[in-house]
């Protein structure tokens, strides 16, 4: 893991996080709110579920570019939330293989609503309740908190791993 000298995320991984955000949120508001009440024999529902297709094809490519773009830039240490148990919590379950591809992607969905909301309020918990500015951290502005040493570029030869 590559952390130190910077407080906030590389611009790019901020801007992919808020367009993933907003394009997920959009997602699921097509699929829950204009798709499933729709009678299959609505001429409309076609060209809202390419849309909603289309859209959903692409949020794997972003999250894949975001991926590699945090492999291989600087990032601001673990936040924590001062609580070592809530530190640990992992909801996601370890496979999905066992549900049919269609039943398996409501299912994912509603998951996927809800670690929403768990994302949503543990920043809200760290920004009110911690007080420790991890908004800061996740929005655009300067990134180096210290002094920068020559040719510690943005973009690296590769990932730098390191064991906590």
């Amino acid at each position: 893991m590559k952390t130190g000298l910077v407080s906030r995320y590389h611009p790019l991984l901020v801007t992919l996080h808020w367009l993933l955000a907003v394009l997920v949120v959009a997602m699921l508001c097509a699929g829950f709110l204009l798709l499933a009440p729709m009678p299959s024999t609505d001429p409309q529902k076609i060209g809202i579920l390419l849309i909603h297709m289309s859209v959903g094809m692409s949020i794997p490519a972003l999250m894949a570019v975001r991926f590699i773009v945090r492999m291989w830039t600087r990032r601001p240490a673990d936040a924590t939330t001062g609580n070592r148990p809530l530190d640990r919590i992992a909801p996601l379950p370890p496979s999905f293989a066992s549900y049919l591809t269609f039943v398996a992607h409501g299912y994912v969905a509603l998951l996927l609503a809800g670690l929403i909301a768990l994302h949503v309020v543990a920043a809200l918990y760290h920004q009110f309740v911690g007080k420790d500015r991890l908004f800061r951290r996740m929005w655009f502005g300067q990134r180096f908190s210290g002094p920068r040493s020559p040719g510690s570029g943005e973009l690296t030869s590769g990932p730098v791993i390191t064991s906590r």
